[in-house]
């Protein structure tokens, strides 16, 4: 292809550009209206839900259990929490005391979405940012810590 060739080329590409932006874009026209009833009625594909990053460790308790050895159980946890508390890695912790089948990964459970977390944990990390840890929570389980790593959207 020579020089001229390729100017001529360019030059119906630059025309037949103009001509449809002329004849076709120009009577396109898109209110806010338009794009607020598209938004709602797509809306589950621009919902940007939390995420939570979390980390737990476990001691259980058997179904036998006196009321002294559950109180043992639970003093046990409250040292680690305090341990936690006093700078201590939640996933040391998790490795070396949670009884969890995800003690080897540091207590590491997933990310998960809010609306896939039970109602009852829903409403305890609620009001917890990352980095916090919840109360001591009695659950089927036995005695739980939750550990928020990190909350992402």
């Amino acid at each position: 292809m020579t020089l001229p060739e390729y100017r001529t080329r360019v030059k119906e590409q630059i025309l037949r550009t103009k001509l449809v932006n002329l004849e076709v874009k120009s009577k396109i026209v898109i209110t806010k209206d338009d794009i607020a009833d598209y938004f709602e009625t797509h809306a589950d594909e621009y919902r940007f839900e939390k995420k939570y990053h979390l980390r737990n460790i476990i001691l259980t308790v058997s179904p036998l259990a006196d009321e002294a050895e559950k109180a043992a159980v639970r003093e046990k946890m409250a040292s680690i929490r305090e341990e936690f508390l006093a700078g201590k890695s939640f996933a040391d912790l998790a490795g070396r005391h949670s009884e969890s089948p995800m003690a080897e990964k540091g207590g590491y459970l997933g990310e998960f979405e809010f609306r896939e977390i039970n109602e009852t944990l829903q409403s305890i990390l609620a009001d917890k940012d990352a980095g916090d840890i919840t109360d001591i929570l009695e659950t089927p389980q036995g005695y739980q810590l939750f550990y928020i790593e990190n909350i992402t959207n």
